[in-house]
């Protein structure tokens, strides 16, 4: 009965993979409109943070491009139709902040010295924007720093709750700790799974393969 019931799944399966690779396909005429896009109404500086679809939208977002970092407060969202292949909405994503000053930042190497303080070890850095009264303080006194500030974010996957450590780019001081996320503050909408992935899934479960 067991091997019965696995022969009628799987042939569901291929039946269905057509559908499966259709979830698949190259978006190429579509990623050359977003190319186009790009270089026509998006100014230079900035790069790609995320692509997803939606409803039949395929959406991409641009952040603008700081040294070994993304900035998540100036950013173009770009959403395109699918089926048309035409562009439907250009948003921009823009909340005032300073500006940064690169030749007063500390470089990246004395950032990781001073997380020791902190962390054991690191497992990536990255220079963004942040709101110290918005962190967990460090110890038992809060930064003073309020406002938008550039920092350095430093990474230490032994930590529990995957928590990271925000440095002031410029001075140095610990401005707080957080929870790591691996996206923007916008995040990304999953597209849903494909019911026939899941069912290969489920199948490799039930026979004790997954």
């Amino acid at each position: 009965m067991k091997y019965y019931l696995l022969r009628v799944l799987l042939c569901l399966f291929f039946l269905s993979s057509p559908l499966l690779a259709n979830d698949e396909e190259p978006l190429n005429p579509i990623q050359d409109l977003e190319t186009e896009i790009l270089s026509t109404k998006i100014p230079q500086g900035y790069e790609k943070g995320y692509a997803y679809r939606l409803n039949g939208d395929y959406v991409t977002r641009y952040d603008k491009s700081l040294p070994g970092g993304k900035d998540p407060y100036d950013a173009y969202i770009i959403t395109i139709d699918i089926d048309s292949t035409s562009l439907k909405d250009i948003e921009r994503h823009y909340i005032e902040h300073p500006k940064l000053e690169e030749k007063k930042l500390i470089s990246e190497k004395k950032a990781i010295e001073l997380s020791t303080a902190v962390f054991r070890d690191y497992d990536g850095i990255t220079l963004s924007l942040v709101e110290p009264d918005k962190l967990t303080p460090y110890g038992s006194k809060a930064s003073s720093k309020t406002g938008l500030r550039y920092a350095y974010l430093i990474r230490d996957d032994h930590m529990e709750n995957h928590m990271v450590l925000y440095l002031d780019a410029y001075d140095g001081e610990i401005l707080g700790l957080d929870q790591y996320n691996s996206t923007s503050d916008d995040t990304a909408p999953q597209e849903p799974e494909s019911f026939f992935l899941n069912l290969w899934e489920a199948i490799k479960r039930f026979f004790g393969y997954a």
